[in-house]
């Protein structure tokens, strides 16, 4: 008899595991309403599944039942042991407690969601869920925090420091004033480096990235299509100049050093030359000197 209901216990449980498996499956498929109901059939099941808990209060969330959710999420978060899901359920938490109108309650789950690692910029801004938080000039302040712990770049003022070369220009030779290209110069990685596009009348096209490096230098790292790496470094803005040095071998296979410059002339121009010295660094010869001048300005 105790093998009977040993048996009879083990094939319960695989057929409730199926039954979630399968209120997972309704779940996924954003089919809500017969996810919870399946997910509630198994009720004394995932009162210790803190997943299925979280996915049922969802269910309930999607549906409209805020309170039955927030059950839910509290006795999910009671649970977990994982720090993902934990800030996923206090996240959602705050979502339902904003709908409902009740802000601090909310502001109390949205603090606790970005303490254990919540960071959804894009959900913050958009979900209506969060429609009511929004108006809180307390919610600002707080997403406003996140926003630069998320993207420490943007209003870092070492990594701002190039962006007057941001831009779509027409290249020029700065003797002759003879179009040479034209190069799109874009700010990428949320503030982080900065990515050039050029491309020559000729056809030569070359591409660089320009980021603070490790030792909070400025670091240019070019590639052409020529097969040529370049690479700049000690890169620094002063009086109206950005300044690299390089090092490079020649043809022949003689060493070079040379100096890298980008000279503002105004919020629409830009002087892009660069000079090299064969006797290091005694005498210099420019290898090319280009303008740029700003398209629809």
């Amino acid at each position: 008899m105790e093998k009977f209901y040993s048996l009879l216990f083990v094939l319960c449980s695989y057929f409730s595991i199926a039954q979630i498996q399968k209120a997972d499956s309704l779940f996924f498929a954003k089919n809500y309403k017969e996810a919870k109901l399946i997910y509630l059939k198994e009720k004394t099941a995932i009162d210790s599944n803190t997943l299925a808990l979280n996915r049922l209060g969802y269910c309930y969330h999607k549906t409209n039942k805020y309170n039955e959710a927030i059950e839910c999420y509290l006795k999910s978060e009671k649970l977990s042991k994982n720090q993902i899901l934990s800030f996923t359920v206090e996240s959602r938490l705050a979502k339902t407690y904003s709908v409902l109108d009740q802000n601090d309650k909310s502001l109390t789950w949205l603090k606790r969601a970005i303490t254990n690692g919540y960071a959804n910029i894009v959900e913050l801004n958009t979900d209506p869920d969060f429609s009511n938080l929004r108006k809180l000039k307390a919610y600002t302040a707080i997403y406003d925090s996140l926003y630069n712990l998320t993207f420490p770049c943007k209003k870092d003022p070492k990594k701002r420091l190039f962006d007057f070369w941001l831009g779509t220009w027409d290249v020029y030779t700065t003797q002759g004033n003879q179009l040479a290209g034209e190069s799109v110069i874009e700010n990428i990685s949320e503030g982080c480096a900065i990515l050039e596009n050029y491309k020559s009348l000729g056809g030569y096209v070359g591409k660089s990235i320009n980021f603070v490096n490790e030792k909070g230098e400025w670091e240019q790292d070019w590639m052409g299509s020529d097969g040529h790496i370049n690479r700049f470094y000690k890169g620094d803005f002063v009086e109206s100049e950005m300044l690299f040095i390089f090092e490079k071998t020649d043809q022949a296979g003689n060493k070079k050093i040379g100096k890298f410059h980008f000279y503002k002339i105004g919020d629409n121009t830009v002087r892009q030359m660069q000079e090299s010295s064969a006797d290091n660094g005694k005498t210099y010869a420019v290898d090319y000197d280009l303008t740029y001048k700003r398209k629809n300005k």
